[in-house]
């Protein structure tokens, strides 16, 4: 498992590169180009692929994006394939072409130094990684690192293709296109001394490079030469890879950070304090005070922002254990009681002043309401009381009821005004 994204995609996260694909449309090239195929690209979407891409978008700055999407629409639609045509695409593929290897393969194309080969960033760290899978492999005498599977875009394949010569062979015509979906190169370590019993030595080890474009069945994985050597020399010695390897590749993860002027985190804490170390060196202090690596203001920053985190989080320890401060949770049913409004006048509860009836000045008699006498929500007994009786000068009002005794009547429990049945009293 890789961990440093920069090996496989070497040019992603590269502001270096990003700067010189777009110095690259400015190129003699790339306006040649454009002003030659734009036509040619607004003609084709307009009768393949109408209302599908902004007009602007319909030119040779975008010429792997229109083939990609050309292509995949020819592979999945059958009406795409019959209004596109074979020869269009193939077309279509070969501005994608040009396009990308020189954004990948240009070695004459410089960032910040010169000489950098920025637009081949990709390929200068696929080829440090593919050094020390098989170093490691070699260190521990066969026993680790038996097979190293990496799996990314077609970018480091036409980078490599151009820093190894590949691109400048006789096959160059298959090392300067985009690799087909699912193409593969391998690097291969092995001996030709016979014994299986032990590793053999350094001087003992060869390497060969195969490639195979495609997944076709008839593609087979064929043997190339690297660094500009002939056809007869598709297999050299370990120690002759390792020194064309090292004349490009890029090892360290600092010196990628400075090349590609990348704004990655972890760039951010390998900012390289030169003046420290220069000093370090010319005085020969054996102190430890300085060091070559510095923090950067914004790795700072967060490492400040921890920090205060920390000490708030301290703080508050301190005082649930020290200063008595606590979190308490109310019980629900007790808030709901001390925040009920359904009681009466006075509350749910019965307190000592409260009084079940109450008489007014005219007669009026008022009861409590929905308290705990009444069963009503605040109350635990849910003891009903009757009504009041009527009296002379209140024949029968109640407080909330619209019932009125009749004054004849005997039976002073009746509330609809009506006479009772009397029991038979003769026999």
């Amino acid at each position: 498992m890789l961990i440093n994204p920069t090996r496989l995609e070497g040019q992603a996260l590269c502001t270096e590169y990003g700067s010189s694909t777009i110095d690259f449309r400015d190129s003699q090239l790339a306006q040649e180009l454009y002003n030659l195929t734009l036509d040619f690209y607004e003609t084709t979407w307009l009768e393949v692929f109408p209302n599908t891409l902004e007009s602007d978008m319909l030119n040779f700055d975008y010429a792997y994006e229109l083939y990609d999407y050309a292509q995949y629409a020819y592979d999945h639609d059958e009406s795409v394939r019959d209004a596109l045509g074979a020869d269009r695409l193939d077309v279509l593929r070969t501005y994608a072409n040009i396009q990308q290897f020189d954004l990948n393969g240009n070695l004459s194309a410089s960032g910040l130094q010169e000489g950098d080969m920025i637009r081949a960033i990709s390929g200068r760290t696929l080829a440090a990684k593919v050094v020390a899978q098989l170093s490691a492999h070699i260190n521990s005498a066969g026993t680790q690192e038996k097979m190293t599977l990496m799996f990314g875009s077609f970018e480091p394949f036409l980078a490599f293709f151009a820093l190894s010569d590949l691109a400048n062979t006789g096959s160059s015509g298959s090392f300067q296109t985009i690799p087909l979906p699912g193409a593969a190169m391998a690097f291969e370590l092995f001996s030709t001394n016979g014994d299986d019993s032990t590793f053999p030595e350094q001087n003992e080890l060869w390497v060969r490079f195969l490639f195979r474009n495609g997944t076709d069945s008839d593609a087979p994985m064929t043997e190339y030469p690297l660094f500009g050597r002939g056809n007869s020399e598709t297999r050299m010695r370990w120690s002759d890879f390792v020194d064309e390897m090292d004349k490009f590749s890029i090892r360290e993860v600092s010196e990628w950070c400075d090349m590609c002027s990348s704004v990655a985190l972890f760039c951010s804490a390998l900012v390289h304090d030169s003046d420290s170390s220069s000093s370090s060196s010319s005085t020969g202090s054996t102190s430890s005070t300085s060091s070559d690596v510095s923090l950067s203001p914004a790795v700072a920053g967060v490492i400040g922002a921890i920090i205060t985190l920390g000490v708030i989080g301290l703080a508050a320890t301190t005082a649930f254990v020290f200063g008595g401060l606590r979190i308490r949770r109310s019980d629900p049913a007790a808030a709901a009681r001390r925040h009920s409004s359904l009681g009466g006048f006075r509350g749910a509860e019965k307190i000592e002043p409260d009084r079940d009836v109450s008489v007014a000045k005219n007669g009026v008699r008022h009861e409590r309401v929905g308290s705990w006498e009444l069963g009503g929500p605040g109350g635990a007994t849910g003891v009903a009381v009757p009504p009041p009786a009527a009296t002379d000068g209140n024949p029968g009002v109640t407080f909330g009821a619209s019932v009125r005794r009749h004054e004849d009547d005997d039976d002073k429990d009746s509330v609809a005004g009506l006479v009772p049945v009397r029991p038979a009293e003769q026999v």
